[in-house]
């Protein structure tokens, strides 16, 4: 298993991380020089109807204050179209099947082809999580204060 870090404040992530994803936009984003203190990082959208975020972000967010289901397949198909077949869309158990529905609804979309699904599964026990019991690519289970 990998740990992977992402919090709004970079401070808050160990300078030793070597798994991060950090914001490319919104409230939190974080300024070049932050994203550079971690050399294996990813970048998280939190923007709606901007597509176009996708030539720098790898995740689009999909909760409460960030993008919406509505945005998932312009996002993904944008990632699409800059050669990239690792659009990753983050979000809560709870919102997962407006997710699947949104993916579903693109014949060029295939679930682990050429885009993925992080989920937000607080509390819940990392050795459930297996890629033989799921499909997501990343499970984000735990959480730490400021983090």
């Amino acid at each position: 298993m990998i740990t992977f870090y992402d919090s709004i404040k970079s401070t808050a992530i160990p300078r030793g991380a070597t798994h991060v994803a950090g914001y490319a936009d919104g409230m939190y984003a974080w300024s070049w020089p932050e994203i550079q203190l971690f050399p294996r990082h990813i970048l998280i959208s939190v923007l709606p109807a901007h597509p176009g975020m996708a030539a720098n972000a790898r995740v689009l967010d999909v909760e409460r204050y960030a993008a919406t289901p509505d945005d998932i397949v312009p996002f993904l198909r944008f990632r699409l179209s800059q050669g990239y077949g690792d659009g990753t869309i983050y979000g809560s158990l709870s919102i997962m099947p407006q997710i699947r529905a949104a993916i579903a609804s693109d014949p060029v979309l295939v679930l682990g082809a050429n885009c993925r699904l992080w989920a937000a599964a607080w509390g819940t026990d990392p050795a459930s999580w297996t890629p033989a019991s799921c499909d997501y690519w990343a499970v984000q289970y735990d959480s730490t204060p400021d983090m």
